[in-house]
């Protein structure tokens, strides 16, 4: 798919990246939050691994898979899909995966980008993230860890703890982006509207983002939410396919 065009408020485009990169420099990996399910996300992906320069990918699948992703070429993404789906297919049903992603993937492994699954599971959901939080900081502690981008639904990409409702009580939780908020810079994906597939086809709105729009179909900017740095706004998406 064709990168993006971006335009952005506040900030120019290159004082964002100019941000951006200068983090990169100092260690620290982007976080990208997205809504799972969202065929836009791929694409948003693939821009920002551009303007970037990101050689290191860090996704929300099973560190077990590793070798698997390591044998990602272009042709093999059906295949490297089924074995997934034989133990994890509900990675794919809530939109966490797609062929959308591993096309992606397999086009950026030919051009030296490393994809690198790094979730590490637990029934309890803090305790997860402490656990995926140690894995990426053991990554990043490696002198020459080139730029790298964490791909992630949006809850665990926040910079703060937050209530989460399970099983119809809420409790505490520490996300991913609070354990590496001294080694990152946070983008949240919004979407004014659409329809996303997640676990079945939900729709979305979010009116907020409408008035960051303006006359525009998609912008960067300045976050004014305490959970992330910055927004990459959209007005319209699909579902994943």
């Amino acid at each position: 798919a064709p990168f993006l065009i971006l335009f952005f408020k506040d900030m120019s485009i290159n004082d964002v990246y100019k941000q951006l990169r200068k983090n990169l420099e100092q260690n620290k990996v982007v976080l990208l939050g997205e809504m799972h399910g969202a065929q836009v996300n791929p694409i948003v992906i693939g821009e920002i691994v551009k303007h970037l320069k990101i050689r290191l990918i860090l996704i929300e699948v099973n560190s077990k898979y590793v070798l698997l992703f390591s044998q990602l070429r272009q042709g093999t993404e059906k295949t490297i899909a089924e074995k997934i789906k034989e133990k994890d297919a509900w990675l794919f049903d809530a939109g966490v995966l797609s062929l959308a992603h591993l096309r992606l993937y397999a086009r950026l492994r030919k051009l030296g980008v490393h994809i690198l699954p790094v979730k590490i599971e637990d029934q309890d959901w803090s305790l997860a993230e402490v656990k995926t939080s140690d894995h990426i900081k053991k990554i990043l502690a490696n002198k020459n860890k080139p730029p790298t981008l964490a791909v992630f639904g949006n809850l665990h990409m926040r910079k703060l703890p937050f209530a989460l409702r399970d099983d119809g009580y809420k409790k505490r939780v520490v996300p991913i982006g609070w354990h590496l908020r001294n080694n990152s810079q946070s983008i949240h994906i919004r979407y004014a509207k659409g329809v996303i597939k997640n676990f079945g086809l939900m729709e979305i709105e979010d009116k907020g983002a409408y008035k960051i729009l303006g006359n525009f179909n998609k912008i960067l900017t300045k976050s004014h939410s305490p959970y992330f740095d910055f927004d990459y706004v959209i007005r319209n998406t699909k579902p994943l396919k």
